[in-house]
């Protein structure tokens, strides 16, 4: 977290215990190795902070005087440090120097409270299926509603809508899917099931992952078909399972009986702390944090 003091003056400010003239109508960023000869100078600060000469900038937000003097403090970090997500960074924080403040906070015998973290899950598996049934298929193409997490998904890593998945993760996944179907009408019926993937120009079927079912003339024939294939997925890149009647009368989706399961050939052992910069916190600081989930 950055420590920007700013000038508001037309005239240069001398900071006396910090050593630093604050140029007229100007800013200086702190160097995390002067921290503590900040805090030091939080009774030569206060009056110019809270006059509103001198502002403080976390490099996100100007803080208020009240907000500023106690950001100044070092040992204010036990106190709750909050790492906003940001949409820049997957699943990151808004901070790009998150490292420096663990390392500051540290070396002032502190421990940080961090709040809005977020969990990952390890690895980051998708695993839904389709709870209702009923679904009509035709010799048009149907995407097969996976409407239905299991528990062990991960819902960072993953968006669900209308049967489509959407990973939030780049790897190469192993990816199951399979298909149970119900013949409602007394008749045979032959249908294709297909994974298709969107990379951002719209959905193409993914080349070996054809599944073909068959049923006889009974009302009470169900057929299954499963394919397991690996994949290499982009951050962004769309599934989902499409299937048609490719001879024969519609049949339907049978209840908890289709499912699609994706899992990361590289699991994630644990949460990461991410910059806007992209750096990575050092994990072996993860144990001075208590996040409650960590």
């Amino acid at each position: 977290m950055s420590k920007i003091l700013i000038n508001n003056t037309a005239s240069d400010i001398e900071l006396e215990v910090l050593g630093l003239t604050l140029p007229a109508n100007s800013q200086e960023t702190i160097n995390p190795e002067s921290y503590l000869d900040l805090e030091d100078s939080i009774s030569e600060l206060t009056p110019l902070i809270t006059s509103g000469d001198v502002s403080v900038n976390d490099g996100i937000n100007t803080l208020s005087a009240e907000e500023a003097i106690q950001y100044l403090n070092v040992g204010t970090f036990s106190r709750g440090v909050r790492f906003l997500s940001d949409d820049e960074v997957q699943n990151g924080f808004k901070s790009k120097n998150v490292q420096d403040a663990i390392e500051e906070t540290m070396s002032k015998g502190q421990t940080i409270n961090c709040y809005d973290c977020g969990v990952f899950l390890t690895p980051r598996v998708f695993s839904g299926y389709n709870s209702t049934g009923g679904q009509t298929i035709n010799a048009s193409k149907s995407t097969i509603q996976i409407n239905t997490l299991n528990s062990s998904s991960d819902s960072v890593a993953f968006n669900l809508s209308s049967g489509e998945l959407e990973f939030l993760f780049s790897d190469t996944y192993t990816i199951s899917y399979s298909v149970v179907f119900d013949d409602t009408n007394s008749s045979r019926t032959n249908t294709r099931s297909v994974l298709e993937i969107d990379t951002g120009s719209g959905f193409v079927e993914v080349v070996g992952s054809d599944v073909y079912t068959y049923e006889r003339t009974s009302a009470a024939d169900r057929s299954t078909g499963s394919a397991t294939i690996a994949l290499k997925i982009n951050s962004g890149d769309v599934i989902r399972i499409v299937s048609n009647r490719i001879a024969g009368s519609n049949n339907t989706v049978v209840a908890e009986g289709s499912r699609l399961v994706a899992i990361p050939v590289t699991p994630s052992s644990g949460d990461v702390l991410i910059g806007i910069d992209g750096s990575e916190v050092d994990l072996d600081l993860l144990g001075t944090i208590d996040c409650g989930e960590l």
